[in-house]
C-alpha cells in the first residue's frame, strides 16, 4: 500500500547523505510512515515469554549524532557505541550544563 519512495545521495558539507527525494507533502508523510514502520518492526514480532538479553537485542532505533541504525539497548538510548557518536553527545551535554550553569547564576 506504500507508494515506491525515490532515493538519491545529496552531497551536504563535503559528507554524502543517502536520503530520500521529497516532491509533496505526501511524500513526506510516506517517508515518515515507513521509516516508522521500519524502526520499530522488530518490536512487533516479539514473542513476549523471552528473556531479557533477547528482548534488548531485538529494540532497533536510529542513532541521532550519524543516522544509523543501532541495536538499542535501553528505550532511552539516542546515540550508538561509535567513538565520534559519543563525541558528540559529550559535546553536547556539556554545552547543556554550562548553559543551565550560566543561567543559573544570573
Amino acid at each position: 500500500m506504500i507508494p515506491d519512495l525515490k532515493m538519491c545521495l545529496i552531497y551536504k558539507n563535503t559528507k554524502a547523505v543517502f536520503t530520500a527525494n521529497i516532491n509533496s507533502v505526501f511524500d513526506i508523510c510516506w517517508y515518515t510512515l515507513s521509516r516508522f514502520i521500519a524502526t520499530n518492526s522488530g518490536s512487533l514480532d516479539l514473542d513476549l515469554s523471552i528473556n531479557t538479553e533477547d528482548f534488548r537485542s531485538t529494540h532497533i532505533g536510529v542513532c541521532r549524532g550519524c543516522g544509523r541504525y543501532m541495536e538499542m539497548k535501553s528505550n532511552r538510548q539516542l546515540y550508538c557505541k561509535r567513538d565520534d557518536c559519543q563525541r558528540d553527545r559529550n559535546r553536547r551535554k556539556q554545552k547543556d550544563f554550562q548553559k543551565r550553569k550560566r543561567e543559573n547564576a544570573n
